[in-house]
């Protein structure tokens, strides 16, 4: 080959590797660089925005259903619109200013709602047409009444009417449409006639004839039921009761109605008889609760009605029932059912918006005080849906909680696992609201909520999806014996701290004087709990050793389970609690294994506790205390030490504390004889004397345990500037092993005062 072709080769090769490795620098050297500076990070660059909202409604007032679209509306006194559907659809809107919803209508599968509104400072009613086609429902368009007040609404399927009834007992037509008011009115004097020669109360309920759609029949406070003419704009039909009315409903075949009473009774009226009602029935002679609410539909699968009311119930039977009860009527078959608080409202989900078709039912939907819950009407039992929603997060108080963001593959599946076979009555059919749509979430992170209460449950949901999703129940009051409580303490069983481990599952719950220790089974199991008592003690009169001190304070063994003995007579009303140590079954989840129990000193009560740790790797437990800490041996069930804050800051303790004259003093073995630091053994030694056996592993430990803690405390610097010291978090978190000595374990606990 000519020697100046393999030269220009050469030189190709040359620009060809030298542009190879411009371009591997150019790639390997723009690394883009995350570094922050702290300084420039200032309180204008963040954002507190709500994202999701869980729980009841508080003070639910309206319900509304569309069988189209399958969605559930729910108004509430402050004027917060809940919109419900499938798994994951919640949407929650708010009206304008301090306006409590009384009515709401959808219009059927127009995307569209209409709500009932009073103004309490503007002294007005207003009505309110909302837009659901967009991802954030609004309003289109407002309405005002200024004199009359609205007491009832209703719109006919596929019409673009809406009536609206009054307190004054006239009703009133808007276009939906345009939204604008009509001037035709139905007066309640040309309603009722010239045999009415008193006012016959508000319109309490308005339902068209769903064969004749010219006929509504309109139904007065006061007993009067009138069958209008929209068409003739005239009465065809006349009814009057002897007592006043709460509800109507009429009958798919459109020849008959039912009427409910505010004397407990319900009637049933045919037309072209109106002398006087068909039948009539009460549950009782004695006097009964009102109806509120009377719906009466038809079941194709079984051919037979079904006639549901909430109410009606005998006054002189136990007091509980007259709230919360709906009865059920169907064939020959009637169910009670007596909920947990009062019924706001109820309504059939029907499966045709017609209402002169055979419907086939397939849930009632019963709106509560405190909950919403939906009955199967398709089983014999009529048992409880399971709702996707977290409905009944704050049935009892929440006291606490802990968030877990990412969560190990398995515990999720678990807990879920053990919460399905908790022996639950709640039906095997999917939620039957079907409405509505959402985006996946392209999380990968299984997020755990765990919630306490003022009843001493827990609660595990899942946050991975769009919506809170109740996973498992545990209840700690079966730890317990239940003591009596006063009228001017709280429960002392509420949960104050939460601590889960998820890498081995283990569970510390916290109460007002109390610790308990939860291991995760998957089987049921019969389980023995091990009780431990922790006497925390200090004396602030005695000279305090320094923090800086370099040999720290020899510790005695002690009997973990003997209290602080008083000499003086003890307060009558320290609340103790008793741990049930006889062996229980307990079912699958989260089982006791140890309970750590905060005894009184000297008749006063202990410190409440504020925080617990839990390490378990070296099977240690800190439970941190107004007036101290303590630190439990899990393993053999024994308190290894406990200190009180005056010791732990010695005189850097900034917080001025009443004396324990009564405090029982350790004797210690070297030269300075001032500790009150109070190590315990094995709660089976009956003497001093420590057996290598029954001796924690963790018992040699313990003096560089207490000199590390001082040396911690010595650090904190600015303490004296605060006025009140309360122990607030304790961690386990592991050393270096050049920073603390290999004799602690590797174990390091940090303590953040508050």
């Amino acid at each position: 080959m000519d020697k100046s072709k393999i030269g220009k080769i050469g030189k190709i090769r040359n620009y060809v590797n030298t542009g190879i490795e411009k371009l591997r620098q150019s790639v390997t050297t723009s690394q883009p660089k995350y570094e922050v500076d702290l300084e420039e990070l200032t309180p204008e660059l963040f954002q507190v925005r709500k994202t999701l909202r869980h729980g009841f409604p508080y003070e639910p007032t309206a319900i509304a259903f569309d069988p189209v679209q399958n969605l559930l509306a729910i108004g509430t006194k402050n004027g917060s619109l809940r919109i419900l559907g499938r798994a994951e659809v919640d949407c929650h809107v708010n009206h304008d200013g301090s306006v409590e919803v009384q009515h709401i209508v959808f219009l059927i599968n127009e995307g569209s709602l209409v709500t009932s509104c009073y103004d309490e400072k503007e002294k007005r009613a207003e009505l309110h047409l909302w837009s659901l086609k967009k991802k954030i429902p609004s309003i289109v368009y407002s309405l005002q009444f200024q004199r009359d007040h609205i007491s009832c609404l209703h719109i006919r399927f596929n019409t673009n009417w809406l009536y609206v009834g009054t307190t004054n007992g006239n009703v009133h037509f808007v276009e939906v449409e345009k939204f604008s008011l009509s001037s035709y009115v139905i007066h309640w004097n040309k309603a009722v006639g010239t045999r009415c020669n008193s006012h016959p109360g508000m319109v309490v309920q308005m339902a068209d004839n769903p064969i004749e759609e010219n006929q509504l029949l309109l139904a007065f406070e006061q007993g009067h039921l009138v069958l209008w003419n929209l068409q003739q704009k005239e009465a065809d039909e006349r009814f009057n009761c002897n007592e006043g009315i709460t509800s109507v409903s009429w009958h798919y075949d459109g020849k008959s109605f039912v009427c409910a009473h505010s004397t407990g009774s319900y009637s049933v009226w045919k037309l072209n008889k109106t002398d006087g009602p068909f039948s009539r029935h009460k549950s009782s002679d004695s006097r009964c609760t009102p109806i509120h609410r009377i719906l009466q539909t038809f079941c194709k699968a079984s051919n037979e009605p079904y006639l549901i009311f909430s109410g009606g119930v005998p006054i002189d039977r136990d007091s509980s029932m007259r709230a919360g009860t709906v009865t059920i009527k169907h064939a020959k078959n009637t169910m009670k059912f007596e909920l947990e608080s009062d019924v706001v409202d109820l309504l059939v989900l029907d499966s045709t918006p017609w209402r002169n078709e055979v419907s086939d039912p397939k849930a009632l939907a019963v709106l509560l005080n405190h909950d919403l819950i939906l009955l199967d009407l398709e089983s014999s039992e009529h048992a409880r849906f399971e709702s996707p929603y977290p409905m009944d997060l704050d049935e009892s108080e929440v006291t606490c909680l802990q968030y877990l963001a990412d969560c190990t593959p398995d515990l999720i599946p678990a807990l879920y696992s053990a919460g399905s076979r908790s022996g639950n009555t709640n039906s095997g059919k999917p939620w039957p609201l079907l409405g509505g749509g959402c985006v996946n979430s392209n999380s990968s992170l299984e997020e755990l909520v765990i919630t306490g209460h003022a009843d001493g449950s827990l609660r595990f949901w899942s946050a991975s999806a769009g919506s809170l999703q109740i996973l498992f129940k545990l209840k700690t009051v079966r730890v317990f014996e239940r003591a009596p409580s006063t009228a001017s303490e709280l429960d002392p069983l509420a949960i104050k701290v939460i601590h889960l481990d998820p890498e081995s599952k283990m569970l510390v719950v916290g109460g007002k004087t109390h610790a308990t220790l939860f291991s995760f089974s998957k089987s049921e199991a019969v389980v023995e709990i091990g009780c431990v008592e922790v006497a925390i003690v200090y004396d602030v009169n005695d000279d305090l050793d320094s923090p800086e001190s370099e040999h720290p304070p020899n510790l005695s063994a002690q009997n973990s389970q003997s209290s602080a003995a008083s000499d003086g007579p003890s307060r009558s009303d320290v609340t103790t609690l008793r741990v049930r140590s006889k062996p229980r079954n307990w079912p699958a989840g989260f089982q006791p294994d140890i309970a750590c129990v905060l005894s009184a000193v000297d008749g006063e009560p202990p410190g409440a506790v504020t925080c617990v740790a839990l390490s378990a790797v070296y099977n240690l437990m800190g439970i941190g205390t107004e007036y101290g800490l303590a630190l439990i041996d899990i393993t053999h069930r024994t308190c290894l030490l406990s200190i009180g804050t005056p010791d732990l800051y010695g005189s850097l303790d900034p917080y001025t504390r009443t004396p324990n004259p009564k405090s029982p003093k350790l004797k210690s073995a070297g030269p300075s004889s001032s500790s009150r630091f109070q190590f315990q053994d094995n709660p089976n030694s009956s003497s001093n004397a420590t057996n290598d056996d029954c001796r924690s592993p963790t018992s040699d430990q313990v003096s560089v345990f207490v000199m590390f803690l001082k040396n911690l405390v010595s650090q904190s610097g600015n303490l004296k500037s605060k006025s009140h010291v309360v122990m607030r978090k304790l961690t386990f978190k592991l050393a270096d092993v050049n920073t603390l000595s290999t004799t602690y374990g590797n174990t390091r606990i940090a303590i953040v005062c508050k």
